[in-house]
């Protein structure tokens, strides 16, 4: 998020602001629900969403009612033109209002009484800002993977391709555009491709996706076989993310279960790398998972053990099934290093508070 014009009046300083992409409803609720987890937590003033004509309608005895949880709230479901959000900020120690408008790359951001400019520079708030981008990003992503997650008992639509061309749209920027399916091996479950206007890397499942199918005869011996084939599907990535999850009521916890469920949890991934086969293949790690690797030691420096967690399933996931299934001899070795420093951060952090 950069900071484009600065202005001051008697009671506020407005921060005009650009964000990174054009945001949609389900992002622009996301990072709003950022600026509440992570400062203004119960001490919201004001909440309201306005349509394209600029009425204004309040919501925050909506976001009371279900006890902060943005994504319970009815006015989540009417896609709005715009949110804006009043509170006490409990990093800056002052009121602040932010406005972010649904399909567009705009802030506004509003500092009553600001003290910080003037003695630290215009530059001050320029962390805090992108922090609360990111995190809104993050969200977003963690919420995209849940319901995935979620839905893996379904069976998948397949998409029917029109004379071979297939439709995509960018989440970044919202491009809608057109891909060659013929290009595709039919073997091939996923594929990867960039957007042709911002260069984002997206993925799409496969429509003329086919199983391989063997051609030996049957025989009692082969159908043994294929039992244990099809008991295997699973790959070793997606055997890592199943045992990655939280409860979705996990932050309204009390601190004790929280902890408690992460160490579960964390004892169930080490299982999943032990039975992981070493790949010793020579692997860089994606800018994604270079990324995530910094949030959850970022995480894990803030006591926030719940986000490190979800930063960690986010570094395994990287967009998905991209190595065919497989977690490689860098990747484990990772993985069982962050779970590692969560431990210890947990141990450390409940002996200094008994």
């Amino acid at each position: 998020m950069r900071v484009q014009k600065i202005e001051k009046d008697e009671f506020s300083t407005k921060l005009y602001c650009l964000l990174t992409f054009r945001v949609s409803w389900e992002q622009l609720v996301c990072m709003i629900d950022a600026i509440i987890q992570r400062d203004f937590k119960e001490n919201i003033y004001d909440l309201y969403v306005s349509d394209s004509n600029g009425k204004e309608t309040p919501v925050v005895g909506e976001i009371r009612q279900h006890h902060f949880q943005i994504h319970e709230c009815p006015f989540y479901q009417r896609e709005s033109g715009s949110i804006t959000i009043y509170g006490a900020s409990s990093i800056w120690g002052v009121d602040i209002s932010f406005t972010i408008w649904n399909q567009l790359d705009k802030c506004l951001v509003k500092i009553y009484k600001d003290p910080f400019i003037e003695k630290e520079g215009e530059q001050v708030y320029d962390r805090y800002l992108d922090s609360i981008e990111i995190e809104g990003f993050v969200n977003y992503t963690r919420r995209q993977y849940e319901n995935k997650t979620a839905e893996k008992t379904k069976v998948p639509q397949k998409e029917e391709p029109q004379n071979g061309m297939m439709n995509a749209e960018c989440f970044a920027c919202h491009t809608k555009f057109q891909i060659d399916g013929t290009q595709i091996p039919k073997t091939q479950k996923t594929f990867y491709f960039t957007c042709p206007k911002c260069g984002m890397e997206l993925k799409l499942g496969n429509p003329n996706f086919q199983e391989q199918t063997s051609n030996e005869p049957a025989s009692p011996k082969n159908d043994i076989k294929k039992e244990a084939s099809t008991e295997n599907t699973v790959s070793e990535r997606e055997q890592l993310l199943n045992v990655m999850v939280l409860p979705k009521d996990i932050r309204s916890r009390s601190l004790e279960e929280q902890v408690k469920m992460i160490g579960l949890q964390i004892n169930e991934i080490k299982k999943v790398l032990n039975e992981i086969k070493s790949n010793p293949s020579t692997y860089m790690l994606s800018k994604r998972q270079e990324a995530t690797q910094k949030n959850v030691l970022n995480r894990i420096n803030e006591k926030n053990y719940i986000e490190a967690f979800f930063e960690l399933a986010d570094f395994v996931d990287d967009y998905g099934n991209r190595h065919e299934g497989k977690v490689f001899e860098e990747e484990k070795k990772l993985v069982s290093d962050m779970v590692n420093r969560i431990l210890i951060a947990i141990s450390n952090n409940t002996k200094s508070n008994g």
